[in-house]
């Protein structure tokens, strides 16, 4: 086995037992580890979704899993949501058409007071003009276990988490809301589970390429959001924290940190225990131990095995 496999767009651990992992596969289905991680069985593949796009446990009920379908960054569209109750074993659709369909499902949270309360993003690229993406593309919450959808933001959305402690409030990040004038990309904050929002960040530039947040337990007022556009040979981007929940912002710039595949497998994330430790992901691993400050390389994959080709032009 190589240094690299398959996309992976979601991997979920049960919050009642650690050794129960499920992950979805870009195109290959949900797999399910009931050793840590050190073997798997596909689970899904009674189903005609095989591109998955995120999946969540329910907090308050691990037996309860919902997963997204679809993938956003290659394109391989879904049908809607997938729900298991019996902790990832056996999955059924339970989305109707009030979530459109094909689409590709970025993220599903579910609420840490109600299972039955689900939160998702949808990312849609088959209608990229007029109606169609307006009306697929957006977020989506369900009162009644994923079955009926109600759409209270309309744009396309990069990513969305839950506050660590307070039920009821999400970060959602937008790359493009269709508008023509600021506020487009940002991050905007729901205090009422979903129906209505406020924005709370807003980059230099009207539309994103990316827009990634993290949050922790260990801190529940920080929040970490990396973004940035990227323009042919030019590019925008950094790290900026807000330690008292959205209302003020620093910029931390993106130091080190490989850009070359922003947009494609850009992530960030905390530690649960310690906000000062941080993690990027791009074509590389970095980890920051001064809350975004500095970043070092753990990985070196990209580093190490890329070829840096020069061309001089014939004569």
């Amino acid at each position: 086995m190589g240094v690299t496999s398959g996309r992976v767009n979601a991997i979920a651990i049960s919050p009642a037992n650690p050794q129960l992992v499920l992950v979805g596969g870009a195109t290959g289905g949900i797999w399910r580890s009931t050793d840590g991680g050190n073997t798997f069985v596909p689970v899904s593949d009674d189903q005609v979704d095989l591109a998955v796009g995120s999946i969540a446990f329910a907090p308050g009920n691990p037996s309860i899993v919902y997963a997204g379908m679809g993938d956003t960054a290659g394109g391989y569209m879904g049908t809607g949501v997938l729900k298991s109750l019996d902790a990832g074993e056996t999955w059924r659709r339970v989305s109707d058409h009030t979530l459109p369909a094909p689409g590709t499902i970025n993220d599903i949270v579910v609420d840490r007071s109600d299972p039955d309360r689900v939160y998702l993003t949808q990312y849609s690229f088959r209608a990229n003009t007029g109606e169609g993406e307006v009306y697929a593309s957006g977020f989506f919450f369900s009162d009644d276990g994923g079955k009926k959808w109600t759409k209270t933001f309309t744009g396309l959305p990069r990513d969305l988490v839950a506050h660590p402690t307070a039920a009821g409030t999400l970060y959602l990040s937008m790359s493009n809301t269709f508008s023509k004038v600021p506020p487009s990309a940002g991050v905007y904050k729901s205090t009422n589970g979903g129906e209505s929002w406020d924005v709370i960040f807003t980059p230099s530039f009207l539309n994103a390429t990316e827009a990634k947040l993290a949050v922790t337990p260990a801190d529940p007022q920080l929040i970490y959001v990396y973004a940035g556009l990227v323009e042919k040979n030019s590019a925008v981007v950094s790290v900026h924290v807000s330690r008292d929940g959205g209302a003020h912002w620093d910029d931390l710039g993106h130091g080190e940190v490989d850009i070359g595949q922003l947009g494609y497998n850009s992530y960030i994330s905390v530690d649960p225990t310690d906000g000062s430790k941080v993690y990027i992901g791009t074509r590389d691993l970095y980890k920051s131990t001064n809350g975004g400050v500095t970043w070092s390389n753990l990985t070196r994959n990209w580093h190490k095995f890329s070829i840096k080709f020069e061309f001089s032009p014939k004569e």
